[in-house]
């Protein structure tokens, strides 16, 4: 009976390689498809890149601004160094997610999937800045663990760097950022002085927070979107056809209040398939949090590697819980849920990985380790934590980028993207077989 249940077990684990693999091929392909399809410059993941200073400081404008001199200085193809840089960037952060992933026995199970490095290439958002992003955030946590006197300004100038590429940065940045210096200066005070170290944590980190709130005060206006639109008149693109955008540039004239208003006219009234958003929403968002915070229960050995699991948990349930109160505030303004959730899952990977466990033991608060203790014994009792279970949630897991549509989020499934490319290859092979039978018949 044992070698029985044995030989069952070892054939999963051969399923799950093969699917995975055919996973991992399919999302290279939809890669190669989406890059030779190309982004239009009117579109939203190009118009992001060109927001520049033309009209005045504004929001978001730092790459454009920067992309507009090096065009005008050197004639760069402003179209392809967009493509390079982010691909450059999506390589390099899907590196140090497999390195860290494998040296802290994580499972790189997880790693493909929409809510994680797969979103950016199924969701077709690989082409914004929120890579770029999840890399300054790295650099950023890793000086402000660092003791030397220069640490938190080289840190400092990263983060601003990164709020002036976008602002959702410093949304994610911020509270974990405060925790640490927090856990840094209260050892310099009696005990019990946190309001010492609070206000020195703070203060260490006022320069972001300012350009943070200039960057949300000068958000622009029609006429600002107008004259960076302008500012790109006679700068070529590979795909372009010279309409007025209604995308990124002009996104910077609205308002909160319109943002916000818009967004919860979809999550309450927005119906598909007969299901409201917020509704499914609130089955979505808990599912990716019961499998990632029972992501050790996923030791499938892969390309020759299993996982050793030497990870704690419950820290990162605790992170999981913390980082989704911080990007919490985006669900609510914005409906660009799909980049909500990879700056959230994102975030607090990169949180467990740079910083060391006994770091995150000190800087959780206690009240969102027993809310996570909490909703963890809910959802296991609920669903169960067995791997069968985790597994089959985690590749059953599908969303919108955008607002909620039931059709489009089954084509995120990784099962239907999966079943996809397997009738791809089958039609395919049939159409080859064809012609060959054709022509054997003539």
């Amino acid at each position: 009976m044992k070698i029985f249940n044995k030989n069952i077990s070892f054939r999963k684990e051969h399923g799950v390689a093969i699917f995975f693999i055919l996973f991992l091929t399919r999302l290279f392909y939809l890669l190669v498809v989406t890059l030779n399809k190309g982004f239009s410059k009117e579109g939203w993941n190009i118009t992001e890149f060109l927001i520049n200073y033309e009209g005045g400081f504004v929001r978001r404008g730092l790459t454009g601004e920067l992309l507009l001199k090096l065009y005008q200085l050197f004639h760069i193809d402003v179209y392809w160094t967009i493509i390079i840089v982010c691909l450059i960037a999506y390589v390099l952060l899907a590196v140090f997610f497999v390195k860290g992933f494998v040296k802290k026995g994580l499972p790189v199970f997880i790693l493909p999937f929409v809510f994680f490095l797969g979103g950016p290439i199924i969701q077709e958002f690989l082409i914004r800045k929120d890579i770029l992003l999840a890399l300054l955030f790295i650099l950023v946590l890793r000086f402000s663990l660092k003791k030397t006197v220069i640490a938190p300004i080289i840190a400092n100038l990263l983060l601003i760097l990164a709020i002036l590429i976008h602002e959702t940065a410093g949304f994610y940045a911020f509270p974990v950022l405060i925790l640490i210096y927090l856990h840094k200066y209260k050892s310099l005070f009696s005990k019990g002085s946190y309001v010492k170290a609070g206000l020195l944590s703070c203060l260490t980190l006022l320069p972001s927070v300012y350009m943070f709130l200039a960057v949300i005060h000068f958000h622009g206006d029609a006429g600002v979107a107008r004259s960076i639109w302008d500012s790109w008149g006679s700068v070529p693109f590979l795909f372009q056809d010279g309409s007025v955008p209604i995308s990124a540039i002009d996104a910077i004239a609205w308002s909160l209040k319109d943002t916000a208003i818009l967004t919860w006219d979809y999550l309450l009234m927005a119906r598909s398939a007969g299901i409201v958003g917020i509704i499914a929403w609130c089955v979505i968002l808990p599912s990716i949090y019961y499998v990632l915070s029972n992501s050790n229960k996923l030791d499938f050995p892969l390309l020759g590697h299993r996982p050793s699991m030497s990870f704690n948990p419950s820290l990162l349930s605790s992170l999981l819980i913390m980082q989704f109160i911080t990007v919490f505030p985006l669900f609510c303004i914005a409906m660009d849920y799909g980049r909500w959730i990879f700056n959230w899952v994102v975030s607090t990977f990169i949180i467990f990985l740079v910083l060391p466990e006994k770091n995150l033991s000190a800087i959780i608060p206690s009240w969102i380790s027993a809310a996570s203790r909490e909703i963890s014994r809910f959802l296991n009792t609920l669903a169960g934590n067995s791997r069968g279970v985790v597994a089959l949630i985690c590749m059953m897991i599908s969303f919108p980028y955008f607002k909620w549509d039931f059709l489009y989020t089954a084509t995120t499934n990784s099962v239907v993207i999966v079943l996809q490319f397997i009738s791809m290859l089958v039609a395919e092979m049939a159409g080859r077989l064809g012609i060959f039978v054709s022509e054997i018949v003539i």
